[in-house]
């Protein structure tokens, strides 16, 4: 299972976006904190202190965070269908898939500006 931890401005937002993603449900939610899970992916979402937080509700997807050390990869039963579930929503997805060894890779930016990405088993 992936398990990771993300600080995010808008708590509500990321929630829905993180589940529809996934195919996941709230595992567990309090005050400034959500574990977004399924069978495979864990999401552990800390909701930023207020002066560190983008302006809400977002109106654009903030800018792609592409300098950091790690990228989270999630594993999910089909790419179209994770793309098709978030349709609407600020994230946007790599036009193009790689396949190495088992998986096909696609990276995604979540609409605060994280760079994930997605690994469907062939």
């Amino acid at each position: 299972m992936t398990k990771i931890v993300l600080w995010v401005s808008d708590l509500e937002s990321q929630i829905e976006f993180y589940s529809r993603l996934l195919d996941a449900t709230i595992a567990h939610q309090s005050d400034g904190f959500a574990e977004v899970a399924s069978a495979t992916n864990s999401v552990l979402l800390h909701q930023l202190p207020e002066q560190y937080r983008a302006q809400i509700p977002l109106t654009a997807q903030l800018a792609t965070q592409d300098e950091v050390a790690i990228k989270p990869v999630f594993t999910v039963e089909s790419l179209e269908a994770s793309q098709q579930r978030t349709s609407g929503t600020f994230a946007s997805f790599a036009a193009q898939k790689n396949t190495y060894g088992e998986f096909t890779y696609q990276d995604v930016v979540d609409p605060e500006g994280n760079v994930i990405q997605l690994q469907q088993k062939l």
